[in-house]
């Protein structure tokens, strides 16, 4: 390169700079925020952009998202079929496809390795209804079958490739299985009921579920945890706990029914979070007072989920982040700008990204993906500055005013 064509490049690197600059400060949060902004990326409105025959699709929704980014999600068409697909932010959308029929197929989990677990309908015809898969991008998807019965559904997928889920022997009574290449699909059996449900599975093979404990029917399920070397064993007693997610590390997350009376309503009760660790069951409360849910814990101990909020005239479900640091956080105060009403929060990757869901300012749905930006300390922030006038000062003095930028018109929601 001569020094003309560097001295031509020049202002790019100011602009560069620059938009390091501002993308720093933007994200730099108000005295007294939380540490950690979060960045929202409306993905419904790239999958409208990526997907074959668009405008016969609904809407769109979100349910796991792995390490590298790769998100399993599903649309639902004007017809009301629903098909499943994962995205990848560099190689874009795969559909996922079917079990014998073009509808109804939904992705559940995903794992590290971008293999897909979920449920597809096999064929109504032959009385046949929705069969458990594995799905991989160099073989398809695979039906998992059932424990002799016409139905299953598959919840989550570990690393190594086992599947967890539900299947129904014949009846219709649900019991949880699990699913290896080398093993095939294993009854879990219950403790002592007829009926049971395996949610998660970790990369330990610990699998986390539901089970009846009797054959009368009003008796309420308890919360199990299921490993290789003692089987099923009741984690929750007699509390009304229901475990939602397991991570890597042994760490459940779960929500636990309370009473909560007030005057009118002696009997009324509200769901909040707890978590297991080291065979402790620690309560971490509520949202705001009402009831709420859990979705997803990763390997840092973060969780998330949503809540009831109350308002003027009716509560609204609103997305939560819970850590150590900072307790229990309305995503909604420490996301970038104000478009967005972040209604529920599905699963956070080890990056601490989350897979979100919420309404824009007119009301329209989207699937959202939240990116933390991190407060910069005053170290950043003084390499920042000293970079900007450093590059000013290079410039030869033709250039010292960079060219204006045009501005796309394009933008979205």
């Amino acid at each position: 390169m001569n020094k003309e064509e560097s001295a031509m490049n020049r202002p790019s690197v100011v602009r560069m700079t620059t938009l390091v600059a501002l993308t720093v400060l933007l994200g730099w949060p108000a005295p007294g925020a939380a540490e950690v902004r979060y960045a929202v990326t409306d993905l419904s409105a790239i999958w409208r952009d990526a997907a074959v025959g668009a405008d016969l699709i609904k809407g769109f929704s979100a349910s796991a998202i792995n390490d590298a980014g790769q998100i399993v999600g599903g649309y639902e068409t004007v017809f009301g079929d629903w098909g499943a697909f994962v995205w990848d932010p560099t190689s874009g959308m795969k559909e996922l496809g079917n079990l014998g029929r073009s509808y109804n197929t939904t992705g559940y989990a995903i794992n590290n390795r971008g293999e897909v677990a979920g449920s597809s309908t096999t064929d109504y015809l032959s009385g046949g209804g929705p069969h458990a898969f594995r799905w991989r991008r160099d073989g398809g998807m695979l039906d998992l079958d059932g424990l002799g019965g016409n139905q299953s559904n598959a919840f989550d997928i570990n690393d190594d490739g086992t599947v967890v889920g539900a299947a129904w022997p014949g009846n219709d009574r649900s019991h949880a299985f699990l699913w290896t290449a080398q093993t095939g699909m294993r009854d879990l059996g219950t403790l002592g009921g007829d009926e049971s449900s395996a949610i998660a599975v970790n990369n330990l093979g610990q699998v986390i579920g539901v089970t009846s404990v009797s054959l009368d029917p009003d008796a309420p399920f308890r919360a199990f945890l299921w490993t290789e070397s003692e089987g099923m064993r009741d984690i929750g007693g007699l509390l009304d706990i229901n475990p939602m997610a397991i991570n890597n590390l042994g760490s459940i997350a779960g929500v636990k029914t309370r009473p909560a009376p007030v005057p009118d309503f002696p009997w009324r009760t509200v769901d909040s979070v707890v978590v297991w660790e080291d065979g402790e069951i620690r309560d971490l409360g509520t949202l705001a007072g009402e009831s709420t849910f859990v979705f997803a814990i990763n390997d840092l101990g973060q969780i998330v989920g949503n809540g009831w909020v109350p308002g003027d005239d009716r509560s609204t479900l609103h997305a939560f982040l819970w850590d150590e640091t900072y307790g229990m956080q309305d995503l909604n105060n420490v996301v970038l700008g104000d478009v967005w009403r972040i209604a529920s929060a599905h699963d956070i990757n080890n990056n601490g990204w989350i897979l979100a869901s919420g309404t824009d300012a007119n009301g329209i749905n989207a699937s959202l993906l939240l990116i933390p930006v991190p407060e910069p300390n005053f170290a950043a922030m003084c390499f920042v500055v000293v970079a900007f006038f450093g590059a000013i000062k290079a410039l030869p003095r033709t250039h010292r005013h960079p060219p204006a930028v045009e501005m796309t018109s394009r933008s979205y929601r």
